[in-house]
């Protein structure tokens, strides 16, 4: 019985996501992605330095491979200046860092953790581009574009006051189409929504 993974499932979807957007936070942060899967491949739990400055918990394998390259780079050592801990049995870490050291990891964690928070919306893009035109050269790349181009959209939109009564609180809705993401603002102070469109115009290009 043949088991293979069908290029249009979910799982095999989030798998191309993940491997992209691997590569692509690399290249944003000048790292080898081959260093850093080597990092990857030889993380080990270390005793914690003597006086913990900070702790980062629920790090990926892959955030606490590239933290780890970053902190050898600043010529930092494992044990007396920073260390990996494992937390749950997820195959996640805790970073635990010496008072005042890895400033530059911990900017390349905040930028791999900006990379992380457009998989689940490049997903979704994927899935509804895959579903309907099938699998398309290139599309991972642009589905990624589209998502990140969202979240620059929606941040934007929380950033203000409600346009009616000048309240903040507010909830995003995401409508994925193939030509475009709707992102509907629903305010909490009085009702009032608010719709923007990122358009893709995806189905012009396949």
């Amino acid at each position: 019985m043949d088991c293979a993974v069908s290029p249009l499932s979910s799982e095999a979807q989030l798998d191309v996501i993940e491997e992209r957007l691997r590569k692509l936070s690399t290249l944003a942060l000048k790292l080898s992605f081959e260093e850093v899967e080597e990092a990857s491949r030889s993380l080990e739990a270390s005793k914690p330095p003597s006086a913990v400055g900070l702790v980062v918990d629920f790090l990926s394998r892959f955030e606490a491979a590239a933290a780890a390259v970053c902190l050898a780079r600043s010529g930092l050592k494992a044990g007396v200046d920073y260390a990996f801990l494992p937390e749950g049995g997820g195959g996640r870490f805790a970073l635990a860092l010496r008072e005042g050291v890895g400033l530059e990891a911990l900017k390349a964690l905040e930028k791999l953790r900006g990379f992380s928070a457009v998989k689940p919306l490049a997903l979704r893009v994927l899935k509804e581009w895959r579903a309907e035109l099938g699998e398309v050269e290139g599309d991972v790349d642009e589905a990624i574009h589209a998502a990140l181009r969202a979240l620059e959209v929606k941040g934007r939109l929380l950033s203000r006051g409600c346009p009616r009564c000048g309240g903040a609180a507010a909830r995003v809705v995401e409508r994925v189409r193939v030509d475009f993401i709707e992102l509907a603002v629903e305010r909490a102070c009085c009702g009032y929504v608010e719709r923007a469109y990122v358009f893709t115009g995806r189905r012009g290009k396949v």
